[in-house]
């Protein structure tokens, strides 16, 4: 009975990896070199361009949840995005000087207007309820999610355990599973 269920998972998990790893190979297929230039065309040299087109990919592979995702194009987008807001914001933070006209242009960069609303107004929902967390799990949220910290990192930058970090995550987790949801 017990090999059963353990060869039962295996046969689950061994299904998604090869949904996981269809998806990737679609996205892959269908925007790499459409990536390539829509950050060669925000000034980034060809390198660094591959450099965040990885970037993606890996981001990808590391969220399970993605392979169901209705529009594949925004979400990788959104991540291409947010990839050139941190690299300009490293910048910034660092004394070098903003190219102001690529930051607009990021900005600007839309699929559809009707999506960007739509997003827009998820985002500004998700911005409320994050607003309504507790101090220590807002911070934590942000240095995980938005930052890119691994759990192990938050939790050194601000002196606890693993164990809060993880417990502040659910907790912001929690509270933003509504939108999710679509509610």
């Amino acid at each position: 009975m017990a090999s059963l269920a353990v060869q039962t998972v295996q046969n689950r998990n061994s299904l998604f990896a090869g949904a996981r790893d269809a998806f990737l190979a679609d996205v892959h297929a269908s925007f790499d070199s459409i990536l390539k230039g829509f950050f060669a065309h925000h000034g980034l040299k060809r390198e660094q361009a591959e450099d965040l087109t990885q970037e993606i990919y890996l981001r990808l592979a590391r969220r399970p949840e993605c392979v169901g995702i209705e529009n594949t194009k925004a979400f990788v987008f959104t991540i291409a995005r947010n990839l050139l807001r941190d690299r300009f914001r490293r910048k910034k933070t660092h004394g070098q000087e903003l190219d102001i006209e690529a930051g607009e242009q990021i900005a600007a960069e839309t699929a559809d207007p009707l999506q960007t609303l739509e997003f827009s107004q998820q985002l500004d929902k998700a911005i409320n309820v994050i607003g309504t967390l507790k101090p220590a799990a807002q911070r934590v949220f942000l240095l995980h999610r938005v930052s890119g910290l691994s759990h192990a990192e938050v939790a050194s930058e601000l002196g606890v355990s693993v164990s809060l970090i993880e417990k502040h995550m659910i907790s912001a987790i929690a509270a933003l599973r509504p939108l999710r949801m679509g509610c």
